[in-house]
């Protein structure tokens, strides 16, 4: 009798797991780059989920006869209705008036992560009209700057060197130049920022205050070349993308100040050197067996 009731319930676990269904896709924006952290929920379960990194998520228990809700900061509700054991691209419009540095946040619990997209990185208001990401994370509560006109950041009371910065992935021992009067990076090479105060995840470690994460432009929906070039009272500086849709891509991001240039070649023997310059390449191409390499 007992074996009886132990082959019931085993079967009763075996057709619930058969009756759930699953939906998974990514959700990206106009240029189809990737949206972290984006709510998804079906209203009528209450089920949730996050898109990770990727803009990718799966949501179990699904219903296929409802509709799902993305929601992030800085971009127009969706509601959608989307097919099961499908993977589906979702397509969100940024918010027409929206705060000028796109900023916003998500609390959860023991940890405090910030979702930055950039695109208006250059309307902000910056020092010698230099834009930077530094001085744009120090507009976040509980992060402050330091000196007046410099770009370091303090976080939760700790020093400069206990901030771990990521770029793509790799650390960044020296993010500033000139002692943190400007950071390394030029504002076109950003795409997405994130910053996690206090428990960051296990897999960055090593840091105490933050774990800043920054990543560069890698897709979009159009194959073709575009550049900038840009002139401030500390440096000059070209930015220059081209992009085969599906294919390829690859960035190069590059300043140098010149200030520097307009002192005689003699006195610069004879004083101390004080141009600075950084630049950053990207190269990615997808395989055929659907990875790609960059």
């Amino acid at each position: 009798m007992r074996f009886f009731y132990l082959l019931i319930f085993l079967n009763t676990l075996v057709f619930s797991a058969l009756a759930q269904k699953n939906t998974r896709g990514k959700v990206v924006d106009q240029d189809e780059n990737p949206i972290p952290f984006v709510k998804v929920q079906e209203p009528e379960t209450g089920n949730v989920c996050y898109t990770n990194d990727q803009g990718e998520f799966v949501l179990n228990y699904f219903e296929s006869d409802s509709k799902l809700t993305f929601t992030t900061s800085g971009y127009d509700t969706l509601r959608l209705a989307l097919p099961y054991d499908k993977y589906t691209t979702v397509f969100m419009s940024a918010k027409e008036n929206t705060n000028p540095y796109h900023m916003g946040f998500m609390v959860g619990f023991l940890d405090f992560k910030n979702k930055n997209k950039n695109k208006n990185l250059e309307n902000m208001t910056y020092f010698l009209g230099e834009s930077d990401i530094n001085r744009q994370l120090q507009m976040l509560p509980g992060i402050e700057q330091g000196s007046e006109g410099y770009s370091n950041l303090f976080v939760r009371g700790g020093e400069v060197d206990q901030n771990l910065m990521l770029y793509n992935g790799t650390p960044i021992y020296n993010s500033n130049h000139i002692f943190g009067l400007s950071s390394v990076f030029h504002q076109r090479s950003i795409a997405n920022t994130g910053i996690s105060r206090g428990i960051s995840s296990a897999k960055y470690g090593g840091r105490l205050s933050s774990t800043i994460s920054l990543e560069s432009s890698k897709t979009g929906n159009y194959s073709g070349v575009k550049g900038e070039l840009e002139i401030t009272p500390i440096n000059a500086g070209i930015y220059i993308e081209s992009i085969k849709k599906d294919l390829s891509y690859f960035t190069l991001s590059a300043r140098r100040s010149w200030i520097d240039l307009l002192i005689p070649a003699e006195s610069r023997q004879q004083s101390v050197n004080a141009n600075i310059y950084d630049y950053q390449i990207g190269y990615g191409k997808y395989l055929k067996n659907g990875d790609k390499l960059d």
